[in-house]
């Protein structure tokens, strides 16, 4: 999956697994961030230019939230939302699903993280029964 801009490039903003599929995202960003997968509490580091890999088994069912996290001065920008290098155990597809009406949300953490950054939604993970 590739950010830039603190935005997801590409139209797929859902991705669909089944349970108990080992997932693995690579993620590329031209901006440094964080990526926490809401939920599952999973958090990858993202540096500029660089290619990171978040894996974990998809054992709780349900739609979970993928949000990037960063200072507001690096989330100022704005792209163009690609959902590239996504793989799953069976074959989990991919679907235009809808990420949520706060699409393009924006919040400081300062009530989450204790001031000075932002988070914003980019994208959702849905786990199938």
């Amino acid at each position: 999956m590739s950010i830039e801009g603190g935005e997801l490039v590409g139209d797929e903003s859902t991705l669909t697994v089944n349970q108990h599929d080992t997932v693995t995202i690579d993620w590329t960003s031209d901006l440094p961030l964080l990526v926490h997968l809401h939920g599952y509490n999973i958090e990858t580091q993202l540096d500029a230019g660089e290619t990171a890999q978040m894996s974990f088994v998809a054992d709780a069912t349900g739609r979970y939230d993928i949000y990037i996290h960063a200072s507001e001065s690096v989330l100022a920008g704005a792209g163009e939302p690609d959902m590239g290098g996504m793989t799953s155990d069976s074959m989990g597809s991919m679907d235009n699903g809808d990420a949520g009406e706060h699409r393009d949300h924006v919040m400081t953490d300062e009530a989450t993280n204790g001031g000075g950054g932002a988070e914003r939604l980019i994208a959702t993970l849905e786990v199938r029964p």
